[in-house]
């Protein structure tokens, strides 16, 4: 049920920015705070069972 609803708000733009990318707008995720709470869990709990070292910090790249 959370992915569905995330999934429903990730825009996808064909040929952006070149033919054959399919760019992936995830903004429209960002005015729904209940899927960034969604998103922010599924993260969490990505990295609590899959990586054996406590993490301190994780790093959200811009372009």
């Amino acid at each position: 049920m959370d992915l569905q609803r995330i999934n429903a708000l990730i825009r996808e733009i064909p040929d952006f920015p070149k033919q054959g990318i399919i760019f992936k707008d995830i903004f429209p995720l960002f005015q729904d705070p209940i899927a960034v709470e969604m998103v922010i869990t599924h993260i969490v709990n990505h990295i609590n069972t899959t990586i054996d070292k406590k993490v301190d910090v994780v790093v959200g790249l811009d372009a």
